[in-house]
């Protein structure tokens, strides 16, 4: 469960990044590519652009590799291992939102960003009395409410950010910003569970010192 989600993690947070700056890093990416090693293709045009979406293909998945190896580090440092457990459970959490807010910023998104971080918050510390049950439900509310009044097709990437779109266009595309809140809800099902094990294993073994 432990490498499942620090994957999973990196290709999120990696997706999220790329999202925001995809233009313009997957072009200065293309436009480097094709002066070092193609400088007499460099002004043809790319009427599919399937040279840029393999640059953004490239930058996702590089900065996933980076990410992964990075968090793996710190999370074998003492020091920085409860911070990387809490910084993969944000990214789960909002980072689809905060990827909302940052193309689309209402007050009423902000509101619930809020009050569902407080809501966390108390499961963190243990100050929350709602059964397991509810808990999920209101996790999938959480994000189907941002899927509703926070995503939607303005949100470019998805899917074929981690595949190469050579593929013409199809109505599967419309629905392909649904991969981030799909991707954060499973990240944040991991989180919780892993650490909710994690806890159990604690209490186990102070009990079995005791």
């Amino acid at each position: 469960m432990y490498w499942l989600t620090m994957v999973l993690f990196s290709i999120y947070l990696s997706l999220l990044i790329a999202t925001t700056h995809e233009v313009r890093w997957s072009t200065t990416l293309y436009v480097a590519w094709m002066s070092r090693y193609a400088p007499q293709m460099r002004h043809l045009a790319d009427p599919n652009y399937r040279i840029l979406h393999l640059a953004t293909l490239l930058l996702v998945w590089s900065l996933a590799f980076v990410v992964y190896l990075s968090a793996l580090l710190l999370d074998r440092i003492s020091r920085t291992r409860a911070l990387v457990g809490v910084f993969v459970g944000v990214v789960g959490f909002a980072g689809y939102p905060a990827l909302c807010l940052y193309f689309n910023s209402a007050p009423l998104l902000t509101l619930e960003l809020v009050v569902a971080a407080a809501c966390v918050c108390a499961w963190a510390f243990k100050r929350w009395p709602v059964s397991t049950t509810v808990s999920l439900f209101l996790l999938c509310v959480h994000f189907a409410f941002w899927s509703v009044f926070g995503g939607g097709y303005f949100l470019e990437g998805g899917w074929y950010l981690l595949w190469p779109r050579y593929l013409p266009p199809s109505r599967v595309d419309e629905y392909a910003w649904l991969t981030y809140p799909f991707l954060g809800l499973g990240l944040i099902l991991l989180w919780s569970a892993r650490r909710s094990h994690s806890e159990v294993l604690t209490n186990s073994r102070d009990e079995a010192i005791q």
